[in-house]
């Protein structure tokens, strides 16, 4: 049951401090980690540690922050076979900065510009993505020829994507798109309004609005954090509670969450299941510091889907 994660895959430096960061000001951090992040690497690296065996798709640099995301892929059982190194690129960086008393957290990331006309995929990379043929593609829109391509190469697969934020990119892969999980911030800025949130026939609009634009029997689902999740069920808007947790570090919840999601999603799961599923994994991981390290085991996962049943209206 192949995965494919087709996007971002970049170098993540963690710094945790005692308050929010202030403007023109000092503050110490005594607490640090690096490790592999992004939100498909993310994906990629939890479904290799459950043992799916994945694949992940983009680019990374030819240098030593390089070197530390295939070292630890590998580790991870996450095949690289589809990662892109061309020349003049750099892998990308991120600064987190994360606040202890609140668990919320400030990203500063350096990605360079770096022309797509410079990485065409080629007949060689075509041939490896036809010979896959996965089941499940999850997209996070930082790779958009490669996520095309891999998408139409494989129109039977499943190909979700992690709509974070509203950009031309995300747009731009909706038409080759049949699972779309949105953010409460994407559909904010979709649809240029907040009143849909308590409001679902407003709600309804949108996400047929959406579907219009992607593939045929497509699904759209939209995360609201600790209020849950919205998502289409026959036509009619429905709606399913959150786990209630303490949160330590909110940091790739949602890419820990788009991976529970594919995990579900490639063993034919029923949508209430895949995301209770997805929520409790990502409830789980916020317990913790860090992304990779907070992933949980999927026994922690079983049992906590078992012990607490959401509520679904």
């Amino acid at each position: 049951m192949s995965i494919i994660c087709a996007g971002l895959a970049c170098f993540d430096q963690f710094f945790f401090i005692d308050g929010a960061i202030k403007e023109n000001f000092k503050k110490y951090s005594h607490q640090f980690m690096d490790t592999g992040g992004g939100p498909c690497g993310n994906a990629a690296y939890l479904l290799g540690v459950w043992g799916e065996k994945p694949y992940f798709a983009g680019k990374i640099g030819l240098d030593t922050y390089g070197e530390v995301l295939l070292s630890e892929f590998a580790e991870a059982d996450v095949d690289t076979r589809l990662v892109a190194r061309p020349d003049g690129f750099s892998t990308v960086m991120s600064a987190i900065v994360v606040n202890n008393e609140s668990g919320s957290r400030t990203i500063i990331t350096r990605k360079e510009k770096f022309s797509e006309d410079a990485f065409s995929p080629n007949l060689y990379y075509f041939k490896q993505v036809k010979s896959i043929k996965p089941k499940v593609i999850l997209m996070d829109g930082h790779e958009v020829a490669i996520s095309k391509l891999i998408a139409e190469a494989n129109p039977n697969a499943k190909a979700v994507l992690d709509a974070g934020k509203l950009k031309p990119e995300l747009i731009d892969l909706l038409p080759v798109t049949t699972h779309l999980v949105a953010s409460e911030q994407f559909i904010n800025e979709y649809s240029e309004s907040e009143d849909w949130q308590d409001n679902d026939a407003k709600l309804l609009v949108i996400f047929n609005e959406l579907k219009s634009n992607m593939r045929i029997d497509s699904k759209v689902y939209v995360t609201l954090g600790e209020n849950g999740c919205a998502y289409l069920d026959e036509g009619k808007v429905k709606r399913l509670s959150a786990f209630k947790v303490k949160a330590v570090d909110t940091t790739g919840a949602g890419d820990i969450f788009h991976g529970a999601f594919c995990f579900g999603l490639v063993r034919g799961w029923e949508d209430e299941k895949i995301l209770t599923f997805a929520s409790a994994t990502s409830a789980l991981s916020i317990q913790k510091q860090g992304v990779r390290c907070a992933i949980p085991e999927l026994k922690e996962v079983f049992d906590l889907t078992e012990s607490e049943k959401l509520q679904s209206c």
